[in-house]
């Protein structure tokens, strides 16, 4: 066995789970309006928290778990968080250019949908497809 193209292989697997494990906390930024919240200025966890009406705990956790994966700035010096230009356009309007949030809401879907496919995919007989509701939208 190649232990190069192994690694390479199992690199992807890692991509994916990062990205995965990302998902649910950008999609909780996305439907509580926290990136266009933090586009409004940069902020504490303190701050935040009151600016948003969330608990501090949860949102300097949440803060903090954007940081490290880069969608959101932090000022070590001055514990503020902020969006740079970039982070913003991508991050605030799903009416913009490029909204990146909206690929995760996509994503969590089809995994709460992955017993439904399974279950499809291994029956002779396909079941009726339920209405779509509408997704909560952020404000």
């Amino acid at each position: 066995m190649n232990e190069d193209k192994l690694n390479e292989f199992l690199g992807k697997f890692v991509t994916d789970l990062g990205a995965t494990v990302a998902a649910g906390n950008v999609v909780i930024g996305h439907r509580l309006g926290l990136y266009r919240a933090l586009a409004r200025g940069p902020a504490t966890p303190g701050q935040f928290a009151e600016r948003t009406g969330t608990t501090p705990r949860y949102i300097a956790e949440w803060l903090r778990g954007q940081a490290a994966g880069g969608y959101i700035t932090w000022d070590a010096a001055q514990d503020r968080y902020s969006l740079t230009e970039e982070q913003a356009f991508v991050l605030v309007s799903p009416d913009g250019a490029v909204y990146a949030p909206g690929a995760f809401v996509l994503a969590l879907g089809a995994l709460r949908a992955e017993e439904r496919i399974a279950s499809v995919t291994c029956s002779a007989t396909p079941t009726k497809t339920r209405p779509r509701r509408s997704p909560a939208r952020a404000t």
